[in-house]
C-alpha cells in the first residue's frame, strides 16, 4: 500500500520535505499545477506517483535500497507538488524525463504567501533546515528600515516580530538574529543607546518550534 501524500498546510509541507531530505531524499523536482485544472489534480498526482513508483511502503523501499535502486516520494499541498529522490540506480521501467535538482546545490523554494517564500537547504554545519528566501529577508529588512527612517520604531518592531509567525527552524532563527542586529545598528544612528536597548527588549525571537500534523485525514 502506498503512503499518504496530500498535505494539510504549508507548515506541514515544508516540515515533511525537510524530514525526507534529511533522510536521503536530496534530489527534487518541484511542480506547479495550473489552478484552472483543480478538478484534475488527483488524476495528475496518480499519474506522477505511478510514473516514478513513488511512495512505496517501508518494506518495498528498503528492498529497493538493498538492490542499489533509488526511491521516490511524492507530496502535494494545494497546487504545489514535489517529487523527491534518493541516490541509487534508476529502477527498471522508470523513465526519468523530468529535471531533478540537488538540494545541496540548489535550495528548494516554496512560496507561502504573496510576499513570503522559504527555502529548504543546507546550513553552514551541513544540516538540512529552512530559511527565509533572500528576497523575503531583504523585503522585511527594507520595510523595517523605512519605518526607522520615518521614526516609526514601534511599526519596525512589529514588522520584525511578525517573523515569529513562521516556524522557528534553525535557519530562520539564525536569520532573525542577524536581522535584529542590523535593525538595532540602524536605530543606533538616530537614537541614544539607552533608548535602543529599550527597543531591543521589545524585539522577540521565538526559538521553539512545535511540529504540526502533516497529512490530511
Amino acid at each position: 500500500m502506498n503512503e499518504k501524500y496530500l498535505i494539510g498546510s504549508w507548515q506541514g509541507f515544508i516540515q515533511q520535505i525537510q524530514y525526507l531530505v534529511s533522510r536521503g531524499y536530496n534530489r527534487y523536482c518541484l511542480i506547479q499545477y495550473p489552478q484552472e485544472k483543480t478538478k484534475k489534480f488527483v488524476k495528475i498526482d496518480q499519474k506522477l506517483i505511478s510514473k516514478y513508483n513513488a511512495n512505496l511502503n517501508k518494506d518495498k523501499a528498503y528492498y529497493n535500497k538493498k538492490k542499489g535502486y533509488c526511491n521516490f516520494k511524492f507530496l502535494r499541498y494545494e497546487n504545489v507538488a514535489i517529487l523527491l529522490q534518493t541516490s541509487g540506480n534508476l529502477p527498471e521501467k522508470i523513465i526519468q524525463d523530468d529535471v531533478f535538482l540537488d538540494v545541496k546545490k540548489e535550495k528548494i523554494c516554496i512560496d507561502i504567501g504573496e510576499k513570503t517564500s522559504v527555502t529548504i537547504g543546507v546550513d553552514e554545519k551541513g544540516a538540512i533546515t529552512i530559511f527565509l528566501h533572500n528576497d523575503t529577508y531583504r523585503f522585511v529588512k527594507a520595510t523595517c528600515f523605512q519605518y526607522i527612517d520615518s521614526e516609526q520604531y514601534s511599526r519596525a518592531i512589529h514588522t520584525f516580530n511578525h517573523l515569529n509567525s513562521l516556524p522557528s527552524w534553525g535557519g530562520i532563527v539564525t536569520q532573525k538574529v542577524k536581522m535584529k542586529t542590523q535593525i538595532l545598528r540602524k536605530m543606533s544612528k538616530n537614537l541614544p543607546s539607552k533608548q535602543v536597548e529599550a527597543l531591543a527588549g521589545k524585539m522577540m525571537i521565538n526559538t521553539k518550534r512545535t511540529p504540526v500534523k502533516v497529512f490530511k485525514s
